[in-house]
């Protein structure tokens, strides 16, 4: 589901932040549960944007995920 998907990539991007923002830690959460309510009133329009979204928090992060 694009919900669950959304909201596993959520917390992966904090988790991989938390050693620099640690303050992120404290409001994940609150973060979270303020995305699940939008997603879920608009499932559709967050279906359709939902690649776009990750794109744009983890295309700059790239390399966290690269070991060389």
């Amino acid at each position: 589901m694009p919900i669950e998907i959304f909201l596993h990539a959520t917390k992966l991007f904090f988790c991989a932040h938390v050693n620099k923002f640690l303050y992120m830690q404290k409001y994940f959460f609150v973060y979270a549960k303020i995305n699940f309510r939008i997603c879920r009133n608009i499932f559709s329009y967050m279906q359709k944007y939902f690649f776009v979204y990750a794109e744009i928090f983890f295309l700059p992060q790239a390399d966290i995920f690269s070991f060389g």
